[in-house]
């Protein structure tokens, strides 16, 4: 069976930004006046993203498979597949994986879209 970086390489004419936890794709930039963008993102077993923020958009994050927890503010969850997380802008937060297989949520931005809008608290990977 095909994992879902390659699913997404077959339907999915953009690219996938590897990086060091996992990878990403923008599914599509709407011409809606709320949704600035979509994304897919895969977090691989053992990574997490940076604990980060952002000041021009909000996102809400719904899991697609299992195995992902998140810090949100001051509060750290475990994922539920297809329930909405909300995360506002300006508050700190971060996914990471819970088990040996990682995880993947479906991303929507709200507001202005532009991946040089993170702030790093704390970064693994030392970026």
């Amino acid at each position: 069976m095909a994992d879902l970086h390659e699913v997404v390489d077959a339907v999915w004419n953009g690219p996938v930004d590897v990086r060091p936890w996992g990878w990403y794709a923008i599914l599509g930039q709407p011409e809606d006046e709320q949704i600035a963008a979509v994304k897919v993102l895969r977090v691989d077993a053992g990574q997490m993203l940076s604990l980060q923020t952002h000041e021009l958009r909000r996102e809400r994050w719904i899991p697609v498979t299992p195995g992902l927890g998140a810090i949100i503010g001051d509060e750290e969850i475990l994922l539920e597949v297809g329930t909405a997380y909300e995360v506002p802008a300006g508050v700190p937060h971060r996914l990471f994986s819970i088990g040996v297989f990682g995880g993947t949520v479906i991303e929507l931005m709200y507001g202005t879209y532009d991946e040089n809008d993170i702030v790093r608290l704390h970064d693994t990977y030392n970026r």
